[in-house]
């Protein structure tokens, strides 16, 4: 029997820590105002509001932040699927983001997902997770909370 784990758990301790990432309530109305992004489909808005997904298992829910040199908030988000490199969504994320005016060292990225290694799924998404934590730094990561349907953020 194998074991899947994160290898660097010191740099996870630390991303799981961010209070940034949070469980919404959908007893509030405006939650039902907020536009639900598809698998695979990337989404930035300028200004005040909100996006957000849901069915996130397996998937990741990429999330950014930034603004622009006016301080106008800047929000990006995918729900990938893994289908698409990690890296190559955080790069599209970034480029949509500064077309839409943010100022690149602004942004900041936090990620919500994964799965548990199972019977059907023996590693999880562990190797996607590690690829996240890898990547903290280089792309300022700020947050990681992984498997979220088996514990409470």
């Amino acid at each position: 029997m194998s074991i899947a784990y994160i290898t660097n758990q010191e740099k996870y301790i630390e991303l799981s820590a961010s209070p940034t990432i949070q469980v919404i309530n959908k007893e509030f109305a405006w939650f039902y105002q907020i536009p639900d992004i598809d698998m695979d489909r990337f989404m930035v808005l300028t200004g005040n509001g909100a996006l957000g997904t849901s069915g996130v298992g397996p998937c990741f829910a990429v999330c950014l932040r930034g603004k622009t040199i006016t301080a106008t908030p800047v929000l990006g988000l995918c729900h990938t699927s893994h289908i698409i490199n990690f890296k190559a969504v955080l790069r599209e994320l970034i480029q949509r983001m500064i077309y839409r005016g943010c100022v690149k060292k602004t942004i900041e990225i936090f990620v919500v997902g994964g799965e548990a290694p199972s019977k059907e799924l023996p590693f999880g998404t562990i190797l996607e997770q590690n690829e996240v934590v890898d990547l903290a730094d280089d792309y300022n990561i700020q947050g990681a909370k992984f498997n979220p349907i088996f514990r409470n953020l």
